[in-house]
């Protein structure tokens, strides 16, 4: 058998379109790519003569969550010609590949609004002039939760994009009083 990069360069050749060959790791995996879309072309073990073709995307590596949806993959015998593994790419991978990346580029872009709205957020609170801590990301690395000690009220901040939760701990009845009715309905 031809190495896995000789093969996918001529896979990647017969495709056309942009399309390129890179190596991964080894003889092992590569994969052809295109902007920033790819399809990873993996060995499947010693000896077995079958290829994985799984769909990826930078925006998938970048959104930092999984979320549950398999990657769009095929399997294919590595003795079959370069041409016919680009058929078969066209055919059974591309597109559910094609709605993958163009669902992983949505959910990238939902996550840079959301992780802006979140700094611009952040801003809006230190700007009042309360000095918080420098913040904690967690678990999303999306959402941020902040401190501040004013004498002996504690202020955390927990910002989810334009929504902040407060928790106000040690705040004075007459504090407390002030506050509620400032968040009472009018009438």
């Amino acid at each position: 058998m031809e190495t896995l990069l000789t093969l996918t360069e001529a896979i990647a050749e017969t495709l056309g379109d942009g399309w390129r060959a890179e190596r991964l790791d080894g003889d092992w995996r590569c994969r052809l790519l295109r902007q920033d879309r790819y399809v990873t072309v993996k060995a499947q073990h010693p000896g077995e003569r079958r290829l994985i073709l799984t769909a990826a995307t930078d925006a998938f590596s970048r959104a930092r969550r999984w979320t549950g949806e398999p990657a769009p993959t095929i399997t294919v015998a590595t003795d079959r010609a370069p041409a016919v593994i680009a058929r078969e790419i066209v055919r059974r991978l591309l597109p559910e590949a094609q709605r993958y990346w163009e669902r992983r580029e949505e959910r990238e872009a939902r996550l840079v609004a959301y992780e802006t709205a979140t700094a611009e957020t952040i801003q809006r609170l230190t700007a009042i002039g309360i000095t918080f801590s420098e913040g904690t990301r967690y678990p999303t690395n999306s959402d941020v939760r902040l401190y501040a000690y004013l004498d002996a009220l504690r202020i955390e901040a927990k910002v989810y994009g334009d929504t902040v939760d407060l928790d106000l701990k040690g705040l004075r009845a007459d504090l407390a009083v002030a506050v509620l009715s400032a968040l009472r309905p009018a009438g």
